[in-house]
Formats: C-alpha cells, sequence, structure tokens
C-alpha cells in the first residue's frame, strides 16, 4: 500500500468514526443508563399493577379511553362532535388497542419504552449542546427523574408528549443540519403532533416569528442562517394541526383548532376566585359539564357550538384580566411560583405522585429527584451557558414559551412534564461546570449561579402558596368501583370516607346512589339534602332526589326536583325522559307527550330514538282515544 493510499484509509476511518452517532464506550455506558431507566418504569408499572387506579380508568383517561373505544368501534378517525381535549393520546391508545387489544399494561409497556427513549435524545441533545459528560450525567438524571416513572404508569399523554419534545430538543440542538430543510421540516412535523398532546406549546410559534423579526430588523448574521429553516419549521407544525382542525369541522361543522377546552380552561385560571391552580368556578356542574358549554348556554339563553362556548369562556377570563390588572398580575406571579414548587399540585389524587407513593409505590419513596430539585440545579446551567455563549437560542425561546403558555392558564404538575428535558439537561450542565470548578480550583466561578440557586429555591419555598390536596376523590373514586361490581357496602364506606376527608356534594350524591340501591331511602334522602346544602345548583343533585321520589310514588316532589334539575340546567336530557314518565303514570299525557319530544329533540343514539318514538306513538294513541 502506497502512502498516498494509506493516507485515504486513514482519512475514510476518521470520517466512518465521526459518522457514527455513539461510539464503543458510548454505547456501553449509555446502555447501562438506558437500562435502567426502563428497569425502573417496568419496576413501578408492576407493583402498581394491583392498584384499583392501575386497573380502572378515571377523569381525563376515562375521556381518551372513550374516546379511542368510539374511533375503533366507528371504523373511523372522526368523532361525532369535535375534540373536547387534545385528541393525541386518544389516537395513540386507539392505535395500540387495535393492534394488541384493550390491554392498559400493553400501553403503560409502550410508554416505559418511549420514556426510555426520551433519555436516549436527552443525551444526544446535551452532548451537542455542551459535552460528553454532560450528556451521561442529563440522561442517569432522566432515567431516575420520579415524574417520568410516574407518568409512565398513568394512561394519560404527558408521556407521549415529552418523549416528542426530546427529540425536538435535539434537533433544535443539532448546529449544522446535514439537509436544512429537511432537519427542519421534520422538527416542525414532530412539535406539531406534539401539540396534539397539549397544545399550549403552540405558543412557541408566535414567539419564534416574533424572534425571525427582531434579528431580521437587527440585521443579525444569525437570519441568513436560519430564515428557510423558520419557514420549513412552521409549515411541518401546521401540517398536524391542520388536519385535526380539519377533522374536527367535519365532526361538528365548527372551527376548532385541536380542542375546544381552551377556553373554560383560561376562565379556570383568571376569576375573581382563581387560586393560580385546577379549582371548579363557582356554580359549575364539572361532574356533567366539563367544558362549560351548558353553563354559558344558560347563561347567554342560546345554543353554542363548542369553539363558541369556548370563545366565550375566553372572553370572560379576559374581562377579569382587564378589569382586574393588579388581582391578574399578582395571579400570573402567583402561577410563575407555582410552576417551579416542589408540589406537583395535581387537578385529582388519581394522578398525584405523593398519593401513589404513600399508597401503591415502594419505588417513588426513595429519594428521586422531582422537578423543584431539577429546577433549582439548572440555574447552574443557566448561568454558565449564558456566560460561555453556549446557550441555544431555539430551545431558550421554547423554553420561556412553554412557560408562559402554562401560567396564563393555571398550574398542575402534569403541564410541566413536557418541558422536563430542558431542565435536565440544564441541570446537568450546572452539574457538569461545577465539577469541573473544583477539579480546577475555580471556587470562585461558584459564587454567583450558588447565589442564584439559592435566592431562587427561597423564592419558591418562601413565596409559593402552598395548598393542601385531601385524597376525598380517590375514595368517590374507589367507591365508584365497588358500585359497579355491585358491592354496596363497600362502596358506601369509601364514600363516606370521602366525606370524612372533605364533606362534598359528589360524594353525597354517590353516597345517596348506593343508599338508595339498598332501600335505605331515608339515609339517601339525607345524602341528596345535604349535597343541595352543600351545592344549590348541583343539578344532579336534584336530579338523583326525583328519581328517589319517584321511585316510592311520590309523584308532587319527583315532579318538584326534576323540574328544579331543568332549571339550573336546560340540557338535562333524562331530566324531559323522566317527567315524560310521570306525567304518563299520572294520566297526564299532554304534558307526557310534551317531555317525550323535547327528550327526543336531544337524543342522538338511533336505537334509543327509535323506543322514545314508539313510547311517543303510544301516547298520541291515547290522546286520540280520549
Amino acid at each position: 500500500m502506497t502512502a498516498n493510499q494509506k493516507k485515504k484509509t486513514e482519512v475514510k476511518k476518521a470520517d466512518l468514526k465521526k459518522s457514527r452517532v455513539f461510539n464503543k464506550r458510548e454505547i456501553k455506558l449509555l446502555g447501562l443508563i438506558l437500562l435502567l431507566g426502563f428497569t425502573l418504569r417496568i419496576y413501578y408499572i408492576l407493583e402498581s399493577a394491583s392498584s384499583p387506579f392501575m386497573i380502572y380508568v378515571f377523569s381525563d383517561a376515562k375521556i381518551y379511553t372513550e374516546q379511542a373505544r368510539f374511533i375503533i368501534n366507528s371504523g373511523s378517525w372522526i368523532l361525532d362532535e369535535p375534540f373536547f381535549m387534545s385528541p393525541g393520546y386518544s389516537y395513540f391508545l386507539a392505535i395500540v388497542f387495535t393492534l394488541l387489544g384493550e390491554s392498559f399494561t400493553a400501553v403503560r409497556i409502550i410508554q416505559a419504552l418511549l420514556s426510555t427513549g426520551a433519555i436516549l435524545f436527552v443525551f444526544l441533545a446535551a452532548r451537542n449542546l455542551f459535552n460528553q459528560r454532560t450528556a451521561y450525567i442529563s440522561a442517569f438524571a432522566a432515567a431516575i427523574y420520579s415524574v417520568f416513572i410516574f407518568y409512565t404508569g398513568n394512561l394519560l399523554g404527558e408521556t407521549l408528549q415529552a418523549f416528542l419534545i426530546s427529540i425536538v430538543i435535539y434537533l433544535f440542538s443539532v448546529q449544522k443540519p446535514v439537509s436544512k430543510n429537511k432537519h427542519w421540516i421534520t422538527a416542525g412535523l414532530i412539535f406539531g403532533v406534539a401539540s396534539l398532546f397539549r397544545a399550549n406549546i403552540l405558543f412557541f410559534v408566535p414567539v419564534l416569528l416574533l424572534w425571525s423579526l427582531y434579528i431580521y430588523i437587527k440585521k443579525n448574521a444569525l437570519w441568513t442562517e436560519i430564515k428557510s429553516g423558520i419557514y420549513f419549521f412552521i409549515a411541518g407544525v401546521l401540517i398536524p394541526v391542520f388536519a385535526i382542525t380539519l377533522i374536527n369541522y367535519i365532526a361538528g361543522k365548527d372551527f376548532v383548532i385541536i380542542s375546544s377546552n381552551g377556553g373554560i380552561n383560561y376562565f379556570i385560571g383568571n376569576n375573581k376566585d382563581a387560586t393560580g391552580v385546577f379549582t371548579t368556578p363557582k356554580n359549575f356542574d364539572f361532574f356533567r359539564d366539563m367544558a362549560g358549554e351548558k353553563f354559558a348556554e344558560k347563561l347567554l339563553q342560546k345554543d353554542l357550538l363548542p369553539s363558541e362556548a369556548s370563545a366565550y369562556w375566553f372572553g370572560q377570563g379576559i374581562e377579569f384580566n382587564t378589569s382586574n390588572p393588579s388581582s391578574s398580575i399578582y395571579l400570573i406571579l402567583k402561577k410563575l411560583l407555582l410552576f417551579f414548587d416542589h408540589s406537583e399540585n395535581p387537578q385529582s389524587s388519581v394522578v398525584d405522585i405523593n398519593f401513589a407513593k404513600e399508597n401503591f409505590s415502594d419505588l417513588l419513596k426513595l429519594p428521586l429527584p422531582g422537578f423543584f430539585v431539577i429546577a433549582v440545579i439548572s440555574v447552574f446551567g443557566f448561568y454558565y451557558a449564558a456566560r460561555s455563549k453556549k446557550m441555544n437560542p431555539l430551545i431558550l425561546l421554547f423554553t420561556i414559551s412553554y412557560i408562559i403558555s402554562v401560567v396564563v392558564f393555571f398550574v398542575i404538575g402534569r403541564f410541566r412534564v413536557g418541558i422536563a428535558s430542558v431542565f435536565l439537561i440544564f441541570a446537568a450542565y450546572g452539574i457538569n461546570e461545577t465539577i469541573s470548578c473544583f477539579e480546577s480550583k475555580n471556587l470562585k466561578a461558584l459564587i454567583y449561579p450558588s447565589i442564584a440557586a439559592i435566592l431562587f429555591a427561597v423564592l419558591i419555598i418562601a413565596f409559593s402558596p402552598n395548598y393542601n390536596y385531601p385524597n376525598y376523590d380517590a375514595f368517590n373514586n374507589l367507591g365508584n368501583i365497588y358500585f359497579d361490581k355491585n358491592q354496596i357496602d363497600d362502596a358506601i364506606v369509601n364514600y363516606e370516607k370521602s366525606i370524612q376527608i372533605k364533606p362534598n356534594e359528589v360524594a353525597y350524591v354517590l353516597l345517596g346512589n348506593a343508599q338508595s340501591v339498598k332501600q335505605n331511602y331515608s339515609e339517601a334522602l339525607s345524602s341528596y339534602q345535604k349535597a343541595i346544602a352543600l351545592s344549590p345548583n348541583f343539578a344532579l343533585a336534584y336530579f338523583n332526589l326525583g328519581g328517589l321520589y319517584s321511585r316510592q310514588g311520590v309523584y308532587d316532589k319527583a315532579l318538584q326536583n326534576f323540574m328544579k334539575t331543568l332549571e339550573i340546567d336546560p340540557s338535562f336530557s333524562e331530566a324531559y325522559k323522566n317527567l315524560g314518565i310521570i306525567y304518563y303514570i299520572i294520566e297526564d299525557y299532554q304534558s307526557s307527550l310534551e317531555y317525550f319530544e323535547k327528550y327526543l329533540s336531544m337524543v342522538k343514539d338511533e336505537n334509543i330514538r327509535a323506543t322514545v318514538l314508539q313510547d311517543i306513538n303510544e301516547i298520541k294513541r291515547r290522546l286520540g282515544s280520549n
């Protein structure tokens, strides 16, 4: 072999080595970290498998599951109405159920794999942004990050969105993409799909456009490098977003971009009684009207499309902001503190990591890092990155826009999962640079970031509101499980536990239902009345009380309570049906006909409509014979 040939061979080997994603050492160490992460996730799934909250679904998980079943049974990706909640997870469940059957365990194992994949992309992004040691630290932190492990076991979209966002962060971290346009449209497509799991991240798009305009006006040299990439990124984002918008329009002839819950969520976080976390607004029946659509229709005295109801609640929230600027600013500052708070501020104890830790997970009892710890340590990383000019502008913009997109609504722990990858990377960089300071004996370099991190931690601990989240709703859900299994005594025990923790109208109604099944009518009556005393506008309490009187043959009081139900909620279709039945029993056929016809106008199911039409024809026959 000639010297020239030898040189060419060495160059080829060097190029091949550069083209490899991982070297041999990285494969071994990273493989161990990925194995650790996957093992922890599977262990959590297995140890919590007997928990009723793993066997059954509640709240948002129940809605996602029901929508997935509808998609499978109908054979169509289009629902019978626009999506109220983000559609991504419903489609994911539909795909898994179609391929593997309706197995929650299979879903969780796939989520464990995807969560492990997020660790891989965190490693790659950290290596691109900083260095190899930072990459190892960030991957290890992601592997043992308690929140990632916890949400792996929940039937919610957090794990999938975190996985997709970690890919986007990796693509943002690539300094010189081989094919810019292809690279950026891929990043946009993945980002757009991620927005289908929670649409708030789309706030990044206008922020990106504003930043682009800024660097263009400033004649920054960066503009010529990124301008085509930004166009292709946004084009990629719009493709899945437009697809869901079209699906929503076909479903309900209504222009809903991704989901229709934005307005009510904005109002929950922006009203005179808002606390910064999830709290049900006064006079709302979240039990039957999660979107607030029926309540808005009652207030406006007209039927509303989902987008119109959402716009109404957005308007109510904005009216509060403009009428109470000082209160709104204070609320935003409070929510900023809550975003970094040590508590997960859960919407429900069913998805509360602390409830899981206390009741069915020894793994989560270990001192695994949570969001607050990671956020405090990341202060070091953000400081060093800014000082050394290693701050990636796209990742910084995304982080800022993500935080803003949460705090303008309300803060719960679930909403922070998507951005956790960024904080893990910067926390790892902060640890790496701190180690480097000790290695070089340059301890002075630790002074400013240490002060900043301490002040940040003190600010959060001292001034962030401390809310107490009792587990009354968990016992309501446990009671429902036993009720559905016809274990009524066990159901009653759990409803009473819920009431002991916090007297609440839902528990009293559920308790009344169970007591009614056991024919303890006086106790059931007392329970319904207590529910009404707690919440005078709780339509379901009046409806169930009317049902109790109806079963006892006390028709005058039954009619009175069904009428009250409709006074509170004119869209409560079953109340019209029951009124029609009672009037039929007491032989007031004209009134019976009116209520059955109203009920028929509200029924969509063709089988039920056919039955109601038979009833109506029978009533007309009796009217004719009279």
